[in-house]
Formats: C-alpha cells, structure tokens, sequence
C-alpha cells in the first residue's frame, strides 16, 4: 500500500499517471487521448472495455485514495506553499493553466471565458466573487502564478502529444 511520503517528490503528471496506471492494470478505458495511447504502449496493458472504476477494491483503492488525496493537498496548498518548477514537469500546458487559475478560483474570481468558469463553479470550495482583485493574493499564490505562468511558456499541449 502506498504512503503519502512515497508520492513525496513525484510531479502532478507522474502522481497523475501513478493513480491512472492503477486503473489501466484492470483494463480501464480512458477518455484522454494521450492516457490512452500512453497505456496502449505498455506492454502488461489489457483494455477491457467491460471494467468499471467502481469494482476497484483493496488495496488498489486504497493507493488511488491516497493519491487523490496527496494531490487536493498540493492543490489546497497552492495558497500557502510555494511550488516548485518540478513539481510541474510533464504537465501538460492546459493543465498548467488551470492550475494557476485555480490560484484566482480559490479567492472567487469570475472568469470571462466560460469553460473556466464551469470548471471551478463545480467544485465545492468556489465561491464566486464579483469583487474579487490582485490585491487579494498573497506573496506565496504571486510567486505561484510567476512560476506556472513561466513554466506553461515551454510547456507542451496534450493534444501535440497524440501520435495520429
């Protein structure tokens, strides 16, 4: 069984694949393109398209708890924890920059484009907030932003992943 100091030092694309791998031994079909073509080129992978998440048991379910939970932790900690350009490598360029969004969501930011505004008004902790500014962001979240903003210059697309 996993622990949360094993995942320690690992980048959200690795946590990423680590929880999805769990699923792939089992068959699991995915819905992202470039998860999928990543797990086709394994050679132990089996896609079985008659497998469920929710027959994941044991210990299988207990590591993709763990991850998950690791994971909403880096993400809570987006406001008091600087991050590391490490812990971005691999990530994707969309995936970068809903993560420096999420910074502004967490304080209520109306997003102008829809689909950003869809995605965080799904998730519990959004509070939308018409008032919200800058201003309202700490040291650590302004250094945050500058290091994802960074990153996301160099940073790939999955969709130039996809082999087609």
């Amino acid at each position: 069984t996993l622990s949360e100091s094993m995942l320690q030092g690992l980048s959200l694309h690795e946590l990423r694949l680590l929880r999805n791998e769990v699923y792939a031994r089992h068959g699991r079909m995915f819905h992202a393109e470039w998860l999928q073509q990543y797990f086709d080129t394994q050679p132990w992978y089996i896609a079985d398209e008659n497998f469920k998440d929710e027959e994941l048991s044991g210990s299988d379910k207990t590591n993709v708890e763990t991850i998950v939970s690791y994971e909403n932790k880096i993400h809570q900690g987006l406001s008091t924890t600087p991050i590391s350009r490490a812990l971005l490598d691999g990530l994707f360029l969309e995936d970068a920059v809903q993560m420096r969004q999420e910074i502004y969501a967490r304080h209520g930011k109306v997003f102008k484009e829809p689909w950003l505004q869809k995605y965080f008004s799904s998730f519990d902790w959004y509070k939308a907030d018409p008032n919200f500014t800058d201003a309202a962001l700490t040291e650590v979240e302004q250094k945050n932003i500058a290091t994802i903003a960074a990153y996301e210059k160099r940073a790939v697309t999955a969709m130039s992943t996809i082999e087609g």
